[in-house]
């Protein structure tokens, strides 16, 4: 708990050899990030996706900073996690990460009279171009 498996992450490596490799927001509940970026980079994962082991990246901008200052060119930093319109021009300047990952969906009713209706994720179209506009911002 709170750490990488490095016998597993061998493993997976091995069988996407050739392949890209991201190690997803898992990483934002581990206890010693520092030790845990070392291990995803001797197992040459590509990169990282982190709100900087917080709830969003507005909280972990400060540890997102300090990650991205350690990880220097050694492994990517792709900020994630609460990314919008709002903030990620804030996000590509200040950080300056690798990569920004954001959700281009929003919530949907579907058969809303029906006894079997639910929330359904679809594209959101205004909100990829909002996002996309704001980076052009910068």
């Amino acid at each position: 708990l709170g750490e990488i498996d490095a016998h597993f992450l061998s493993e997976v490596m091995e069988k996407s050899a050739g392949m890209q490799v991201t190690y997803h927001r898992a990483f934002d509940d581990v206890l010693d990030w520092k030790k845990s970026i070392d291990i995803l980079i001797d197992h040459n994962v590509n990169r990282v996706l982190s709100s900087g082991l917080a709830r969003n990246v507005d909280i972990g901008f400060p540890i997102l900073k300090e990650m991205i200052t350690y990880s220097s060119g050694k492994i990517d930093i792709m900020v994630g996690g609460g990314v919008n319109a709002g903030n990620v021009s804030k996000i590509k300047k200040e950080l300056l990460p690798d990569a920004i990952h954001f959700s281009g969906t929003s919530k949907h009713l579907q058969d809303e009279d029906s006894l079997f209706s639910e929330s359904v994720l679809k594209v959101d179209k205004l909100k990829i171009i909002r996002v996309l506009e704001s980076l052009s911002l910068t």
